[in-house]
């Protein structure tokens, strides 16, 4: 748990205890459930704000941005793969039967048990949380960061409503902090590919959440960041982002607009979420993908990717390899099978192998339990290939 969520939760446990007494003590004739909206809810949201601003004042004034700068740079491995037992909502897992969802809220763990039980010596790369001084450093939108101290705002971003009748202490704690750990994660992972000429983040990907809002269970902007990251802290100047999830990467497109520097090239369906026209303006390479589309075809259509490396020439390249194009993915519906999968990513990865740019792979979008198996196998496909 981050230190940040820590004071916060002892705070609101502090503060129920105290105004559960006095609440139901003093006004005996209110309604209980009146009691428990103004107890539970409404006091946990400026709680929420207060810890903020707090927070973030004293990162302003005694935090040290540059040494956690070089914390991440120092960051080092046998093999660059970057995990958290944190990536994983096993909270939200064990409530899945009441709130359904289509994603494998354990898929990370699932992941790098694969690894542990088919790379000898395996042990991944743990990730810490970067401060919200870093993030705002990096361009993420203040007003945004203050949004995320409501659970209305954080259930409208994650498609879950349900969110907004908790205190906002526990979805830090339950699911925010998790997607902050693997944002650090794609962070760490992008400085570590310089060095080791690619890396491997188990989660993140997180291709809806752009520097101002978020969307599509997707909250921090982590293929934005990276790619700042790299271009302040680096020095890089040309980076690609190859998306190759089933869905428009609409929130780093709309951060990078206007930003020459960056070559978006995106295979996505046109007929699925997230419909989003001007962010679209940003793809250099916009690739149509179509309702139940085959290996063949699709496998044919990445020459498009290395045709724009020779053009382009970046120095680096960030890959989105969401699994929800394979076959019988709820939300994807594509119908790629688990070897055509598996392709595609040693593809990606020679790719780069062979123009020698470094190249982080996020794991984005993929929503059937079945396919984490795949996921798995894949990587470990790529690791033993390396």
């Amino acid at each position: 748990m981050v230190l940040y969520t820590k004071v916060q939760l002892a705070a609101f446990v502090t503060y129920l205890i105290g105004a559960n007494g006095y609440l139901f003590k003093r006004f005996k004739k209110i309604p209980k459930q009146w009691i428990g909206l103004f107890t539970y809810v409404v006091p946990p949201f400026f709680l929420g704000v207060t810890f903020h601003y707090v927070h973030y004042l004293f990162c302003r004034r005694y935090y040290n941005l540059q040494s956690e700068v070089n914390k991440i740079k120092n960051v080092d491995g046998a093999i660059p793969v970057i995990y958290h037992n944190s990536y994983n909502f096993r909270a939200i897992n064990r409530l899945s039967a009441i709130l359904p969802h289509p994603f494998d809220f354990l898929r990370s763990a699932r992941i790098n048990n694969i690894m542990e039980q088919n790379i000898p010596n395996f042990k991944a790369i743990k990730p810490f949380a970067i401060s919200s001084q870093l993030l705002i450093d990096l361009g993420m939108s203040k007003i945004y960061m203050l949004k995320l101290c409501s659970t209305f705002c954080v259930g409208k971003y994650l498609e879950k409503l349900v969110l907004s009748v908790f205190p906002e202490c526990l979805v830090r704690y339950f699911i925010l902090d998790g997607m902050l750990l693997a944002t650090s994660g794609t962070i760490i992972a992008a400085s570590l590919a310089l060095s080791k000429g690619w890396a491997i983040n188990i989660s993140g990907g997180y291709h809806h959440a752009s520097f101002n809002k978020g969307g599509g269970f997707c909250i921090y902007p982590d293929i934005s960041l990276a790619v700042r990251f790299l271009q302040k802290y680096h020095n890089l100047k040309k980076i690609m982002i190859v998306d190759l999830d089933a869905h428009q990467g609409n929130g780093y497109e709309a951060d990078f607009l206007d930003d020459e520097n960056i070559c978006i090239v995106d295979f996505y369906n046109h007929d699925n979420y997230p419909y989003d026209y001007l962010a679209k303006q940003a793809i250099k390479v916009d690739v149509a993908i179509s309702y139940y589309t085959k290996d063949t075809e699709y496998l044919e259509k990445m020459q498009l990717i290395r045709q724009k490396i020779l053009e382009f020439k970046p120095e680096f390249l960030i890959y989105n390899a969401g699994s929800d194009i394979l076959r019988d993915d709820p939300l994807g519906r594509l119908d790629i099978t688990p070897l055509g999968m598996k392709y595609r990513d040693r593809k990606m990865f020679d790719m780069c192998k062979q123009f020698n740019i470094p190249i982080i792979m996020l794991l984005s979008g993929g929503y059937q339990r079945g396919g984490t198996q795949h996921v798995g196998d894949s990587i470990v496909d790529i690791i033993n290939s390396r």
